[in-house]
């Protein structure tokens, strides 16, 4: 019996290794819940604070205002061609379209985007990103291509935003946006801030676990 508790022991200890390490959360856009259902914030990865749908006026980063839903898509109040749909944005001359997205919880955040400007007789979109109030990002797309967004190792406490803003260029004729993809990451934590002692990697613990279980079976079969 003491033979096979202890190989137990080991094989868990050998097993336990692959959690040391705390999963990611992906928040992915197009996934989102709650979408459609004319309120706001929408939810995602088990959040019901993530997702919401403002507007401002062109080069104003501070006032940032509830868009309307109209039944279909959210629009500025009143303000004609500046809207956000489910996978797709635009904007008009006066107003940026902007989606909000609310950290849930503190600590390191990734961007993983792809913005198509599909509008074929536009004259392009203007991208810019501002983490709270301050700009981080700042792209043009044109007609027929896609932007490529990818960010990583943004510090945000819970409650910060992330505000993806759809500016017009020379004017918001044609000025769509499909949304191909956007992602934001939460990083989780590796290492602990204050360990209390030093943690072993993870594959030592697991050799570590297997090589006693063998040497348990070894010395159960010598005393046989």
């Amino acid at each position: 019996m003491r033979c096979i508790a202890g190989i137990f022991f080991a094989l868990a200890l050998a097993l336990c290794a692959g959690n040391l390490y705390g999963d990611n959360i992906e928040f992915d856009y197009l996934r989102r819940s709650d979408w459609g259902d004319g309120e706001q914030p929408d939810g995602g990865a088990g959040y019901s604070n993530v997702w919401n749908y403002k507007y401002s006026p062109r080069g104003d980063s501070y006032n940032l205002w509830n868009m309307q839903w109209t039944g279909s898509r959210w629009r500025g109040n009143g303000k004609l061609y500046c809207d956000i749909w489910f996978d797709g944005a635009h904007t008009n001359d006066l107003y940026d379209s902007i989606i909000v997205f609310n950290a849930p919880v503190s600590g390191t955040y990734d961007i993983d985007a792809r913005f198509y400007a599909n509008g074929p007789y536009g004259d392009g979109v203007k991208y810019r990103i501002h983490h709270n109030y301050t700009q981080i990002y700042h792209e043009n797309n044109f007609p027929g291509q896609t932007k490529v967004i990818d960010i990583d190792s943004i510090e945000m406490n819970a409650g910060d935003f992330l505000a993806f803003r759809f500016n017009m260029r020379e004017n918001s004729s044609y000025d769509t946006t499909t949304i191909q993809s956007l992602t934001i990451t939460y990083i989780e934590p590796v290492v602990p801030e204050e360990p209390p002692v030093a943690v072993p990697e993870p594959v030592t613990l697991a050799l570590v676990g297997l090589s006693l279980a063998g040497v348990i079976l070894r010395s159960c079969a010598i005393r046989r």
